[in-house]
C-alpha cells in the first residue's frame, strides 16, 4: 500500500509516530509532504520518504498554487492508494491536489475548528477553506464528538461523511510513557526543588502555547484571586509565547514573567516529569479538537480542570476525572481550583479515575489498530464506515464511529 501523509508542519504527524512505525514495519510505503522544518528529517529517520513543500497557515494565492502544482507532480509520480491530510491549510491544498490527480481515497482529519473563535473576513475564509476540503475528501475523520457537532452546526461537512475512530483523539495516548513511576516522581521532586516550590505547596499546572485562545488570562486572574488568601499555592506554566498569533495582554504577560507564585518554563520535549510535579492540570481553552494535554495529564493520574468548550468537554467526566467551568470565567476557575486545592483525597480519586478512562478508551494501541484497519479496508475496497455509524451520547446524532470491537 502506498500512503501519503500531508500536514502543514511536521510536528502534527508526531501524534502519529506509533502508526507510522507500524505501517513501515508492515512494509507499506509511507511518504510525508510537509513544510521544510528540521523536524521533517525526524520523520525521514522513521523510514518515511519526504518532500518539503511550503504550506503557510494563511491563504497565500501564489505560494499555495506553487505548492499544489508540486503536490500534483509528486502524487502523479507516486500514484498513492490513500492520501491522508491533517490541519486546515494542508487539508485544503492536499485534498485539492489529490482530487486533481484522482487518488481514490482522500482522507481529511479535522483536528479543530479555528473559525470558532474567528470573526469577519478571516472567519469567512476559514469556513470556505474547510468547506472545500470536506467536499473534496472521500472520508472526513473528526477527533471528538463535540468537534463533529461544531462542524455540523457550521454546515461545513455532510453528516454522513464524518466519522470518528473509536472514542476519538488523533491517534491515542501512549499510556506506557504517560504513566507515573518512581523515576518520574524523583524527577518531579527535582523540578519542584529547582523552582523553590515548598514541599507542602499545591501546584496547579498548564502545558501549552501561551496565546489568548488557551485561556491564559482567566487562568492567571483566577489563580491570583485564590492565591491572595492561600499563599501555599503555585502555578507552573510550561510552554512558549506564540508570537505568530494574537499576543497575550501586557498585564497577564507581566504576571506570568514576574509574579513570585507563578513559575514559567519554556516548551519541553517531554512533559512527563512536569505533569508529575503538578497536583492539578488546567486547560481553560476556548476551543480544541480533542485536548491531548488533558488526556496526558489524566494518564499521569492528575485531576484536570477545563472548560465547556469544543474538544475540552470530551476529555473530562465532570466530577469524576476533573471539573468543568465556563469559557473565559476566572471566578469559576478560582472556585474549581479552591475545591481541589483543599481536598487531596478527591484529587487522588479523580486522578486514578482519569487514568483508567484513558487506558480504556484512548490508548495509542487502540487508535493505531483502528487507523490500520481503516487503511486496509479502503485499500482492499471493503470500507464499511457508512455501515457502522452509531450514536454518540443519549439522544444525539454522533459521527460515524469506526470501532474495532463492533467489527467481525
Amino acid at each position: 500500500m502506498r500512503l501519503v501523509l500531508i500536514a502543514s508542519i511536521p510536528r502534527t504527524l508526531f501524534f502519529y509516530q506509533g502508526l507510522i512505525h507500524e505501517l513501515i514495519a508492515q512494509g507499506h510505503d509511507v511518504r510525508v509532504l510537509s513544510s521544510g522544518h528540521p523536524e521533517l528529517m525526524d520523520l525521514q529517520e522513521m523510514g518515511c520518504s519526504v518532500l518539503a513543500v511550503n504550506i503557510p497557515r494563511r491563504i497565500s494565492p501564489f505560494t499555495d498554487l506553487v505548492t499544489i502544482v508540486r503536490m500534483v507532480r509528486d502524487l502523479r509520480q507516486r500514484r498513492p492508494h490513500i492520501v491522508h491530510a491533517h490541519t486546515p491549510k494542508a487539508g485544503l491544498v492536499g485534498m485539492l491536489a489529490s482530487f486533481l490527480v484522482g487518488v481514490p481515497h482522500r482522507i481529511y482529519t479535522l483536528h479543530g475548528c479555528p473559525l470558532e473563535t474567528a470573526t469577519g473576513l478571516k472567519r469567512r475564509l476559514l469556513w470556505l477553506s474547510d468547506r472545500v476540503a470536506c467536499i473534496l475528501a472521500t472520508h472526513v475523520l473528526v477527533v471528538s464528538s463535540t468537534l463533529h457537532e461544531r462542524f455540523q452546526a457550521e454546515g461545513l461537512c455532510p453528516v454522513e461523511k464524518m466519522h470518528m475512530l473509536g472514542d476519538g483523539t488523533a491517534c491515542g495516548i501512549d499510556v506506557d510513557h504517560f504513566h507515573p513511576t518512581a523515576e518520574t516522581a524523583a524527577l518531579a521532586q527535582q523540578i519542584r526543588q529547582e523552582h523553590h516550590i515548598p514541599a507542602d505547596a499545591v501546584v496547579f499546572g498548564y502545558v501549552g502555547r501561551l496565546v489568548p485562545d488557551k485561556g491564559i488570562k482567566p487562568l492567571v486572574d483566577g489563580f491570583l484571586d485564590l492565591y491572595a488568601g492561600a499563599n501555599h499555592l503555585r502555578l507552573l506554566i510550561v510552554g512558549d509565547l506564540d508570537t505568530s498569533r494574537e499576543r497575550l495582554d501586557a498585564v497577564t504577560l507581566g504576571h506570568v514573567d514576574n509574579h513570585p507564585a507563578i513559575i514559567h518554563v519554556s516548551h519541553v520535549k517531554d512533559p512527563v516529569p512536569y505533569y508529575a510535579a503538578m497536583d492539578v492540570v488546567i486547560l481553560p481553552s476556548r476551543r480544541e479538537g480533542f485536548s491531548y494535554v488533558l488526556l496526558e495529564a489524566a494518564a499521569m493520574e492528575r485531576p484536570t480542570i477545563t472548560t465547556r468548550a469544543t474538544g475540552c468537554l470530551d476529555a473530562v467526566v465532570d466530577g469524576q476525572t476533573g471539573l468543568l467551568v465556563d469559557v473565559d470565567n476566572a471566578e469559576q476557575l478560582r472556585r474549581a481550583m479552591a475545591q481541589l486545592s483543599e481536598d487531596a483525597t478527591r484529587r487522588r480519586a479523580m486522578g486514578l479515575a482519569g487514568r483508567e478512562r484513558v487506558c480504556r478508551s484512548f490508548s495509542l494501541r487502540r487508535l493505531v489498530e483502528e487507523h490500520l484497519r481503516l487503511y486496509e479496508e479502503l485499500y482492499l475496497g471493503k470500507s464499511r464506515l457508512h455501515a457502522t455509524r452509531r450514536t454518540i451520547g443519549e439522544g444525539k446524532s454522533g459521527p460515524g464511529s469506526w470501532d474495532l470491537e463492533n467489527k467481525a
